[in-house]
């Protein structure tokens, strides 16, 4: 590929996504020049600005995209989500689209506050509108099989690229003795429920009881629990590959919802390279057409059961970790996918 410019644009910064600095090591290890910017979402004012498109301030951080624009001259933009590429788009500039989640049918959080929720759904009906005018107009990249075919019904143009670890992140990963007792662990600042797709209330209440064994939340949240559910504060991404390996199961229940249909969490190749048995719930449609019996896939029904019948095998838990970290180095790699990037450049 020819030499390129290349400006990585999202709504958030670098620190919040590691999809973004892979595919930026992507462009750099193939010879293109990268740069990036970011519009600024962890402002709790633009983020309601940006999320709601509020247009008077919407239109004063397209302008300042304007000007970086002028002052970089990049090739092609690299939107990283539907915020930054609907502003590609009033610019007129040449860009493609990383769809990082479903932008045609986003969920839609219950927001307390009545004026926050109308503003936040109010912007989610338009950017689902016009998700579909970008995606049918423009080169499209995105995260999973089912988006992947929802997009396909309008987009002439659309990879798949998972946002699956490295193959040199895998590679490093230092392994630590399991424990001999089942250990459970979840990523995530999910509980208490933080979004309706994402509630693990349940399963952390069954934990909590002491019968099913012992569970570790790594989450930024201060949570006071009990001896049988335990927290560990988030690291870096390479002390966090080597911490789950201590563990037997890596935990990818919530409860069911629709939204599941279009939903593959990060956390799903993390466990997998780390060697850890995965337990997710069946409405994950991802999850079970990659694992399928590589993993322990369970109606809502069934997870206090399923629980009950896993306490004491552990040696049969430990061999179906073993055997999904086989598969994720072979299947579950950045790599594999990465040459798409340049495909939907070529597009443009």
């Amino acid at each position: 590929m020819s030499y390129l410019k290349i400006l990585h644009l999202s709504h958030t910064g670098l620190e919040y996504d590691s999809r973004i600095q892979k595919a930026m090591n992507t462009c750099v290890k193939n010879g293109l020049e990268c740069s990036f910017y970011d519009l600024g979402y962890s402002n709790n004012f633009n983020n309601l600005v940006i999320s709601g498109h509020l247009p008077y301030f919407w239109g004063k951080i397209r302008d300042k995209v304007g000007g970086v624009l002028k002052r970089i001259k990049p090739d092609i933009i690299h939107a990283h989500d539907i915020y930054a590429a609907e502003i590609c788009r009033e610019l007129e500039a040449s860009f493609i689209f990383d769809s990082h989640e479903n932008w045609l049918e986003p969920p839609k959080h219950p927001y307390r506050n009545p004026l926050l929720r109308y503003i936040k759904h109010k912007g989610l009906d338009k950017f689902s509108e016009w998700c579909k005018e970008i995606i049918t107009e423009t080169p499209t990249l995105t995260v999973n099989e089912t988006i992947l075919e929802l997009y396909k019904k309008y987009a002439k143009h659309v990879y798949l690229l998972p946002n699956y670890i490295t193959l040199e992140e895998s590679k490093n990963i230092d392994f630590k003795p399991k424990s001999r007792e089942v250990a459970y662990v979840y990523i995530g600042n999910d509980y208490p429920n933080r979004a309706y797709f994402r509630n693990i209330d349940r399963l952390v209440k069954l934990f909590l009881t002491g019968k099913y064994g012992r569970l570790t939340l790594i989450t930024n949240k201060k949570l006071k629990l009990n001896e049988y559910v335990s927290v560990q504060r988030f690291m870096s991404h390479k002390e966090l590959l080597n911490y789950l390996t201590q563990f037997t199961v890596g935990l990818l229940y919530y409860e069911p919802c629709r939204d599941h249909h279009y939903f593959l969490a990060n956390k799903f190749s993390e466990y997998a390279h780390a060697g850890l048995c995965i337990l997710y719930v069946k409405s994950l449609t991802n999850v079970s057409r990659i694992l399928g019996d590589l993993g322990i896939g369970v109606e809502a029904e069934d997870l206090e059961r399923t629980l009950k019948d896993l306490k004491d095998k552990g040696e049969y838990l430990k061999e179906k970790g073993e055997e999904t970290r086989r598969f994720a180095v072979k299947n579950l790699i950045w790599e594999l996918y990465e040459d798409n990037i340049l495909k939907a450049y070529k597009q443009v």
